[in-house]
């Protein structure tokens, strides 16, 4: 098993020539191990190095002492991204690996991407947006993609399904990520998908929508069909999907590689005698099985409550001001690689209780970034 640490050796970008006090694999290192005892700024992790000066030095040769937050932000914003990233996605992979063994008869891995922005990264009211990848199963972020200025998610999606491993998944996308290359790579790295159809793909998005519809309300015998009902805290929430795989009649079926079915979401939400509906539809390259696309559909949202709900509430990445360089990227990816590690513990202890722990507890630190609970 990779260790945390390992995603700290990266090409030192300095040269050759001036002075360097620190070893920079090492100032990545104590930035890593600051952030899981919950620094959010470089003040801070200078101050955590300093508070753990004698423990760090125990497997850090710490040639001048600990690095000013100068030099961590210097660092953090000059690592090389795309290596960086690189070797947490190796590290993310391996981690994900580990924790899918220990299942036994395990449903089919569900893989959601998503954009996220870094709203105060930026300049101009112009922030960075990040299209990150996320295991739903494992609860393990599998790697990110900074968004190109003068781009958007469509270009960045491919770029980060690239580098993943999705043989086997079913990888779900909002309507950003619903276009045909995106299906037809991801189809030819030997997943499947269920891409959200929006208004975005205009005649495509009517022509889905009216043929389910009149299905739904003509010839529901033909449809594949599945309805779950939730109930709590004054809530009552019915699901019902719809799907089907006669698609012959569509002119542009040819079009979207591996397509096989529709499908389409209903949620009805009833709260304090007020009741509201919504109907989403999905291009899929499975064939209709409603119970399983209901919850892939329901499995996306991971990425939303699991992952950037905590990045911004508990992590503060919405409140971080780092903007040069690579910092507001490379930042993102410490943060994902923290949840990674203490998401293994926080669903007993809570995310911060965690970060606390290893503030505290070096012994509690080193069983984290070593892979150990």
């Amino acid at each position: 098993m990779k260790t945390l640490l390992e995603i700290a050796d990266v090409r030192d970008p300095r040269g050759g020539g001036g002075r360097k006090k620190h070893v920079f694999k090492e100032i990545i290192a104590i930035a890593i191990l600051a952030k899981l005892a919950g620094a959010q700024t470089f003040n801070e992790m200078e101050d955590f190095g300093k508070c753990r000066r004698v423990w760090l030095g125990t497997f850090l040769s710490l040639p001048r002492g600990i690095p000013s937050h100068d030099t961590f932000n210097r660092a953090i914003r000059s690592i090389p991204a795309e290596e960086f990233e690189a070797r947490f996605r190796a590290w993310a992979e391996a981690m994900r690996s580990q924790a899918a063994e220990s299942g036994a008869e395990e449903p089919r891995r569900i893989v959601a991407v998503d954009g996220k922005a870094l709203r105060r990264a930026g300049s101009a009211g112009k922030a960075p947006v990040v299209v990150g990848a996320w295991d739903e199963r494992t609860g393990i972020a599998l790697g990110q993609e900074q968004v190109q200025e003068k781009s958007n998610e469509i270009t960045a999606a491919p770029r980060l399904l690239g580098g993943l491993d999705i043989r086997g998944c079913v990888v779900t996308m909002d309507a950003m990520g619903c276009q045909k290359e995106t299906a037809g790579l991801i189809v030819s790295r030997g997943g499947d998908y269920m891409l959200a159809l929006k208004g975005n793909q205009g005649r495509t998005h009517e022509e889905m929508r009216a043929f389910m519809e009149d299905a739904v309300a003509n010839t529901p015998e033909r449809l594949a069909f599945h309805e779950t009902l939730d109930k709590g805290r004054g809530r009552l929430e019915t699901r019902r999907c719809w799907q089907s795989g006669d698609l012959d009649w569509f002119a542009d079926r040819s079009l979207w590689p591996g397509l096989k079915s529709v499908c389409m979401v209903e949620s009805e939400r009833s709260v304090g005698g007020a009741t509201t509906s919504e109907r989403r539809l999905f291009l899929c390259s499975m064939k209709p099985d409603a119970p399983k696309s209901m919850e892939e559909s329901r499995g996306h949202w991971g990425i939303e409550n699991r992952l950037h709900h905590k990045l911004d509430v508990q992590l503060g990445e919405d409140l971080s001001r780092a903007r040069a360089g690579n910092a507001p990227r490379n930042l993102a990816l410490l943060r994902r690689a923290v949840l990674n590690v203490l998401g293994r513990d926080a669903q007993g202890r809570g995310l911060r209780r965690c970060q606390k722990n290893a503030a505290w507890n070096p012994a509690y630190l080193e069983a984290m970034i070593s892979g150990h609970d």
